[in-house]
């Protein structure tokens, strides 16, 4: 929520400053909101993909999920993180020129976190789960979202 709120006013700023203009402007301005509003969603979603693995890492540190379980409950979040970088893709025909480089970083930061997934999976399946390292890779994707945010509030500054 917070996420959509910094992006809102950001692009209300943006969109202020370009005026009416012509039918061209207003397309493109049009874009860009499209492509904020995708962009916010895609965040959220990310977001909350990522709590409920960090719920399901918690789950197995206390005991209440085995290995198999863990296992079963991160195979059922990657088809969510799967539709995450679609509607991501489904969004590259909004990107004006401006925005191309931050849209680079949010298909790194939604790929690493696809990866993440793919990759617990494929630990546990080989018997070699390192759980230190899982808390530490949440928090750099959590790190990354946050610093993807900032570059896109800067890129809408200027």
């Amino acid at each position: 929520m917070i996420k959509k709120i910094i992006l809102f006013v950001v692009l209300a700023s943006v969109l202020s400053a370009c005026g009416g203009g012509d039918d061209a402007e207003r397309a493109l301005n049009e874009n860009t909101r499209q492509y904020i509003d995708l962009i916010s969603e895609v965040l959220d979603d990310s977001n909350a993909l990522l709590s409920d693995f960090s719920e399901t890492v918690d789950e197995l540190y206390v005991g209440n999920k085995n290995e198999e379980q863990f296992h079963r409950a991160v195979a059922d979040l990657v088809p969510r993180s799967r539709e995450i970088s679609g509607n991501l893709d489904s969004g590259i025909h909004l990107v004006i020129a401006e925005l191309q480089p931050f849209h680079r970083e949010m298909i790194e930061l939604i790929n690493n976190q696809h990866q993440l997934l793919l990759s617990t999976l494929e630990s546990v399946d080989n018997e070699n789960l390192r759980r230190g390292e899982l808390g530490r890779n949440i928090s750099e994707i959590r790190q990354n979202q946050s610093q993807v945010i900032e570059n896109l509030n800067r890129i809408l500054r200027q």
